[in-house]
């Protein structure tokens, strides 16, 4: 098939118009590099003893900690980003005495990397004259999920999500701007911020400075480098936390705790433990930090887990990619392109790329991955047209435009040995240290497909298969790559935290990350993009407004 600039425009128009505006996961720099080989697929829940297991070094009761201090308020949210400072700046709104730690030296956490908020019926959506039956999306997540969601909590999150942009506009000064889409199959849920001056931006600038500027001028109490410690537990209701400040801990008195700490991406063993998969494998992009204390706490008290094992996976990276914009990596990880796995052969459909969460799934399932392109589709995307781009991350990474910033990037990066080129297929398959005659008669077959244009193996739209054909030839090893955790504690629909068999843990409340309850085993980004960040600034709300409102 020949791969014009009409050809690859029009896989611009199925990707659907969000893939001009970027992702919905969080991606900062790589926090964990790839190895050996692992499989996935996370269980529901855990046993009681399970759940009541420690899975921290930091325990919740008293005779653990020494502080020297203690103060009281209404509400700690621990955690700073999307999730916890909606929280704190709606029930700072609502008159409570709030105190909100972050452990690190940054507001906002991996949150800042992500670029909008998953919601239906805004005043976005409104403006566009659009509305969207919330019972009908109800049915697609669930089916998505297999019905792993929890239907009261989903409804509670799907009805208030659009009214939580419009809080954020109208109360906070939050800009956006517009709803889209990432995969071609979700609807135009994602909602992309905006600078002040309305150019689209990550949440870096369109939300957190705005939003933690807001949170200053209102009084909230926002402590940083104050990572939490432990729960203050009274005959088993959670009436506080310990913090340390400076080497020093001290205690805050509170009859409300949430946990907002931004799930377990970073913590290698509750990897192992909930996706049984080496986290030593999969490239993390985001802030560091997201150790998992909120649910390592909650699971101290009995707390009871749903889908622990969910991972937001972030389709693949290269070797040594330092960025997730790295626009070498960009060519061969994030558009289409011939993927074959360690016995040279395809594996899944390669448009699936937009939807990185069945992506993922499918390049996890795999103990290696290659993407291979040859010269001409290497020309067509960097002087013709980049089929998926990113607004976000700036004018050269435009859906449908030259891709010129890839020319030099991948000549250095074949300089560097992160990329491989070669003169022949024999050679290349040599340097990729896989079979030459397997991946000869695979690049046959796909070229067919090409120009035929239907694949009825894979289901690939002719958009997305490039021919491998014109010399030199370049191949890459991709490794697994996450945004972020998504399986966490189960709540009920107000966000409590539950034991097993539904009871509720006094004063303990969970969002964003460290709750999973709105989804089942996988990211539903084909369905809703942005759900994970409107799930965050959603429950954020709720909580504060059910509390205090």
């Amino acid at each position: 098939m020949d791969l014009t600039r009409r050809s690859f425009l029009t896989g611009a128009t199925l990707l659907g118009a969000g893939l001009v505006g970027g992702l919905a996961g969080c991606a900062g720099a790589a926090t964990a590099s790839n190895s050996s080989s692992a499989s996935s697929a996370a269980s529901n829940g855990a046993t009681e003893e399970q759940s009541a297991s420690a899975s921290s070094s930091v325990a919740t009761s008293a005779a653990s900690h020494n502080p020297e201090n203690t103060e009281t308020c209404d509400i700690v949210v621990v955690g700073s980003g999307t999730a916890g400072l909606c929280c704190a700046v709606r029930a700072k709104q609502l008159g409570a005495n709030v105190i909100m730690l972050e452990k690190t030296g940054m507001y906002g956490g991996s949150s800042n990397y992500a670029e909008g908020l998953g919601a239906l019926n805004s005043s976005v959506h409104k403006a566009a004259n659009q509305e969207f039956d919330l019972n009908e999306a109800f049915l697609r997540i669930q089916d998505y999920h297999h019905w792993g969601s929890d239907s009261k909590v989903l409804r509670r999150f799907l009805e208030n999500s659009g009214a939580t942009i419009d809080w954020l506009a109208d109360e906070c000064g939050i800009k956006f701007f517009k709803a889209t889409v990432t995969a071609p199959t979700s609807y135009p849920s994602w909602h992309l911020v905006a600078t002040e001056d309305g150019k689209v931006a990550r949440e870096l600038e369109g939300f957190f400075r705005p939003m933690v500027a807001y949170a200053e001028s209102i009084g909230l109490d926002m402590r940083m480098q104050s990572p939490a410690t432990g729960l203050i537990v009274e005959g088993g209701a959670v009436k506080g936390v310990y913090y340390e400040n400076d080497g020093v801990e001290h205690a805050i008195e509170a009859d409300t705790v949430v946990l907002a700490t931004g799930g377990w991406a970073d913590n290698a063993d509750l990897c192992d433990e909930f996706a049984h998969v080496d986290h030593s494998r999969i490239t993390n992009w985001g802030a560091p930090g997201r150790d998992g204390d909120g649910i390592s706490w909650a699971r101290e008290l009995g707390a009871e887990l749903h889908f622990p094992g969910n991972i937001m996976y972030g389709s693949s990276a290269i070797p040594e990619q330092k960025e997730f914009e790295d626009p070498a990596a960009w060519i061969f990880t994030w558009n289409p392109g011939l993927r074959v796995n360690n016995f040279a052969k395809r594996f899944f459909n390669e448009m699936l790329m937009a939807d990185f969460s069945q992506a993922g799934n499918a390049i996890m399932n795999e103990d290696a991955v290659y993407t291979i392109i040859d010269q001409a589709h290497l020309d067509q995307v960097t002087t013709v047209a980049l089929p998926v781009g990113l607004d976000s991350l700036g004018p050269d990474y435009q859906s449908g435009e030259p891709f010129a910033i890839g020319v030099d990037a991948v000549a250095e990066a074949v300089e560097a040995g992160r990329i491989m080129k070669a003169e022949t297929i024999d050679e290349l398959a040599g340097m990729l240290d896989l079979d030459a005659t397997a991946l000869k008669e695979t690049i046959d077959e796909y070229n067919a497909c090409a120009e035929a244009g239907t694949d009825a193996a894979f289901g690939c739209p002719p958009e997305g298969l490039v021919p491998v054909k014109t010399g030199p030839f370049y191949g890459v090893k991709n490794s697994p790559a996450m945004f972020a955790t998504v399986g966490g504690l189960r709540s009920d629909e107000n966000f409590q935290v539950l034991k097993a068999g539904g009871e509720p843990i006094e004063g303990l409340y969970a969002i964003g990350g460290d709750n999973s309850t709105y989804c089942g085993a996988g990211y539903d980004v084909g369905i809703m993009s942005g759900s994970q960040q409107g799930w965050c600034a959603t429950g954020g709300r709720l909580v504060a407004e059910q509390l205090f409102g």
